[in-house]
């Protein structure tokens, strides 16, 4: 068998091209590429080449590692006649760029297609060709077959002669192979060091000694060995889409035909389409571990999240969690529709006023726009807060309560008040919400009201609220000003 050199390049896809409204990134699209031998696989994405010299020119590769990892590598910085290219040994090459320095009249500040190229001098950038894959023109005897190009059925396809089950590339499920050549030498090649032993998957190239530029793709998942052929279960991947589409473009002639190992394919695609077995380890996936550590070997699920609090509908296990976006952690304790959810370190809920609420000529108590809060049933509350309040006039005074879900179990709150420019001094305590107190106004300075309240609530929901009026209807007004707040804690 003739040795064939090793092959280092683009395979299928993996285009480099600029934007469609040009930045100083360029797109490189999914493909194939193979790096000595190795087909590795491209995931789309873009890649941003380093900032222009202001005065030299250079030239960068965009290039693919052995692990399927596209980068750039810079080339040398030099004037626009001498600008050279990076060594780009070890990875598959898709594409040159031109980086023009900034203060070229050519500068533009983006990477557009004309920039982009594998021709190698500055003028005359091209992309037509680019992905092109060199086919080898040298014969390899050992490897030669005439091709059938009908749709063959599981059987001997005869001495020197392949074929396919399919003439649509789509199709295609097997690739019925003599276990001669057209020479008559024996292929174990394709039995991957003796039949029964496959070396598999791997990709297999068929293309025509007398036009290399046809050829047709597939990779091998599956192999039967038979007597006198073999049965090569394969799918398509790609080819050179040149004339008629699907194997039918390669030629009948005899002995044209060579089948080409080229290489195994990633044993890792994606989580979810691979081929090879796939052994968990820890920090495959940073901060987890690949199974439950001893003393810790119950369930536990990330689970999605919320837009506030936790989940309201669909089925969960014990152990399940997920993040709100308001910041806070929920564990369900016991499953089930939605199940039950604990916060996780469930701290001091701070509620905070933001803007001025003024009242004028009203003594209804009416709750504040920004100092509530929704209360769950059945359940305990630690409450505080802090009211800054001022009038204009000594007219109006200020009056105010608390208000929340009917009939709770208990309530108490301890008040202590400072009117505008006055001592504080603490209010007869509280065993019920909606208590009324009142503190007079003054025209300057500023007042203010701080509480804290024990609530524990029964089976009803509803809101609490600090609620507040003046105490005599009056056209100047009485405000409740921003840094305001009440905060809360479940317990």
């Amino acid at each position: 068998m003739t040795v064939v050199e090793t092959l280092t390049g683009p395979l299928q896809g993996g285009t480099v091209t600029a934007q469609g409204t040009p930045n100083t990134t360029v797109a490189v699209a999914a493909g194939f590429s193979i790096v000595a031998n190795q087909a590795v696989t491209v995931t789309a994405g873009n890649l941003t080449p380093g900032a222009a010299d202001s005065t030299r020119d250079r030239i960068d590769a965009v290039v693919v590692n052995s692990s399927g990892t596209k980068s750039v590598i810079a080339g040398p910085l030099n004037d626009g006649v001498s600008a050279a290219y990076p060594d780009t040994t070890g990875y598959a090459l898709h594409a040159w760029i031109y980086i023009f320095n900034s203060g070229s009249t050519a500068y533009t500040g983006t990477i557009t297609s004309d920039m982009i190229s594998t021709v190698g001098n500055v003028a005359g950038w091209d992309t037509s060709g680019m992905l092109d894959y060199v086919q080898l023109p040298e014969p390899a005897q050992t490897f030669a077959y005439t091709f059938n190009n009908t749709a063959l059925s599981s059987a001997d396809p005869g001495a020197g002669v392949c074929g396919f089950n399919s003439t649509s590339s789509g199709s295609i499920t097997h690739l019925y192979v003599s276990n001669t050549s057209f020479t008559g030498a024996t292929l174990t090649w394709l039995q991957g060091g003796g039949e029964g032993t496959p070396l598999v998957p791997y990709y297999l190239r068929l293309w025509s000694r007398k036009n290399p530029n046809l050829w047709f793709l597939v990779q091998v998942t599956a192999f039967t060995g038979h007597t006198t052929w073999a049965d090569l279960t394969c799918s398509w991947v790609s080819d050179s889409g040149v004339l008629l589409a699907g194997p039918s473009m390669l030629s009948t002639d005899a002995a044209d035909t060579i089948l080409e190992i080229i290489g195994t394919p990633p044993p890792v695609t994606s989580a979810f389409g691979r081929t090879g077995a796939v052994v968990a380890a820890d920090g495959d996936y940073y901060g987890v571990v690949a199974t439950a550590k001893t003393g810790a070997t119950q369930a536990s699920r990330y689970v999605g999240a919320t837009t506030s609090g936790a989940p309201g509908s669909g089925t969960f296990s014990t152990g399940d969690h997920v993040i709100d976006q308001t910041g806070k952690i929920w564990i369900c304790t016991a499953g089930g529709t939605p199940g039950t959810w604990a916060q996780v370190g469930a701290g001091w809920t701070l509620v905070k006023k933001t803007a001025v609420t003024s009242r004028t000529s009203t003594t209804t108590l009416t709750a504040d726009p920004d100092l509530q809060f929704a209360m769950a049933a059945t359940t305990n509350y630690i409450i505080r807060a802090t009211i800054r309040f001022d009038a204009a006039s000594v007219g109006p005074g200020f009056k105010f309560d608390l208000d929340g879900p009917a009939s709770p179990t208990r309530v108490g709150v301890v008040w202590w008040v400072g009117a505008q420019n006055a001592a504080p001094a603490f209010g007869v305590p509280d065993t019920a919400f909606n208590v009324t107190q009142n503190v007079a106004t003054t025209a300057t300075g500023a007042g203010f009201v701080h509480f804290e309240a024990t609530v524990e609530n029964g089976s009803n929901t509803g809101t609490f609220s600090l609620r507040w009026a003046q105490n005599s209807s009056s056209p100047s007004a009485v405000n409740v000003r921003p840094a305001s707040y009440l905060e809360y804690l479940v317990f």
